[in-house]
């Protein structure tokens, strides 16, 4: 089975007074680790969604094994983003989106998401969760290809999940939960 991975790595930043994904993060761009997670837990491809202006980023995405796709508008929102990548990932049976402000998320989230998945028995939907609060990444089937492609604004994919076809799969530690979104964010996390 063939599962490919989004990073979705184009946002604004505003919160973080600009520029948030050349934000070093343990020595390392923010959007290198989630690529890095996605690469070592075998996804292929791993595709990191930038915007227009994310220079250095690229190469830094590049040597950590993603595919960079460029959304031309991402003050469109996230959902511009997961558009943009779904047009790079065909082929795949299933579809990890990652947040670019995550680094804490391993590939040790992802194995026990795509394994939950696997023995789900009808569910098309894999979610974390950490002491019941639900996080990222979120892994799809392909059967929901479609949906995420028509999905508009900043509501990302929020709206697909839940229900019966999605598994809450829990989750060791906080990870799934811990986005940088403020400089005070970074400070908490170490970074």
């Amino acid at each position: 089975m063939k599962t490919a991975a989004l990073v979705l790595a184009a946002g604004l930043g505003t919160r973080m007074g600009g520029g948030k994904m050349m934000v070093e993060w343990n020595g390392r761009p923010l959007p290198v680790w989630p690529v890095m997670a996605a690469t070592q837990a075998g996804c292929d491809p791993v595709v990191a969604v930038v915007g227009p202006d994310s220079g250095e980023l690229d190469s830094a995405l590049l040597s950590a094994g993603a595919r960079v796709m460029v959304n031309p508008r991402p003050g469109d929102g996230q959902a511009s983003s997961l558009v943009c990548g779904l047009a790079a990932v065909g082929g795949a049976d299933r579809l990890f989106v990652l947040l670019g402000d995550m680094p804490l998320v391993g590939p040790r989230h992802l194995r026990a998401l795509m394994a939950a998945l696997d023995h789900a028995g009808g569910a098309t939907i894999a979610a974390p969760v950490f002491q019941g609060r639900r996080g990222n990444p979120v892994l799809f089937d392909k059967s929901h290809f479609a949906a995420l492609a028509a999905l508009s604004g900043d509501q990302g994919a929020r709206a697909l999940i839940g229900g019966p076809h999605t598994i809450l799969v829990e989750m060791p530690d906080a990870a799934v939960l811990a986005d940088i979104d403020t400089p005070e964010d970074l400070a908490t996390l170490g970074g």
